[in-house]
């Protein structure tokens, strides 16, 4: 197997963080889902989520690339906090 080129490995960077966002973000759902039809489909997203981010992991693992930290939880609290705090200084 060829060693992944430059495109290739930003490109799994990119899936990676938007999968882990996505991770914190369905998981925040599933908190406050009350459709049983809806929360069926966001534990399948989150588990399509995870399983994404695990085989991106394994390929950086195996071709000795760096693993992205990914986001937290809190990092997302953080930052929509900052996101109402500008979106409140348009409203009139």
């Amino acid at each position: 197997m060829e060693k992944l080129n430059s495109a290739e490995i930003g490109k799994l960077w990119a899936i990676y963080m938007g999968n882990s966002m996505a991770t914190c973000i369905l998981s925040y759902f599933l908190q406050h889902v009350e459709d049983q039809d809806v929360k069926k489909l966001l534990e399948n997203a989150l588990n399509l989520s995870k399983e994404f981010q695990s085989t991106i992991k394994d390929t950086f693992i195996k071709e000795n690339i760096p693993i992205p930290n990914g986001f937290t939880k809190m990092m997302l609290i953080l930052l929509l906090q900052d996101y109402l705090k500008m979106s409140s200084m348009y409203i009139i």
